[in-house]
């Protein structure tokens, strides 16, 4: 049984969402669950596709909306994916740094009579 065709993803740049218009927020604790599932759904449609008695020799219309279906679930996990790396790095960002100790921690080159032992 043939489902409609899938609609294509997103074509928005990241961030450029807004509140309101479909997206949704999605505890961190909960993205390696929900994108196991997106990667097992997808293997379970490309092996459907595989066996379907109709696409032995050429494409079957369940078959292709199969492997749609498959490649759907795999953009989805893979923006998710990347939208929580950007979320984990954007609250890693830079951190504070404590009263009078400056940025830079490196220490400035030896001078020559320090290298020599003067």
């Amino acid at each position: 049984m043939a489902g409609p065709p899938l609609p294509p993803g997103p074509a928005a740049k990241p961030g450029s969402r807004r509140p309101g218009d479909g997206a949704a927020s999605i505890p961190a604790a909960d993205v390696g669950t929900i994108t196991a599932a997106l990667d097992q759904a997808a293997d379970h449609k490309r092996d459907r596709a595989a066996t379907c008695a109709d696409s032995a020799h050429q494409s079957c219309r369940d078959g292709e909306f199969r492997l749609r279906a498959a490649l759907a679930y795999d953009s989805v996990a893979a923006r998710l994916l990347q939208a929580s790396e950007a979320a984990t790095s954007a609250a890693d960002g830079p951190q504070p740094t404590p009263r009078g100790v400056p940025e830079d921690r490196t220490e400035p080159p030896a001078s020559p009579e320090t290298e020599a032992g003067q």
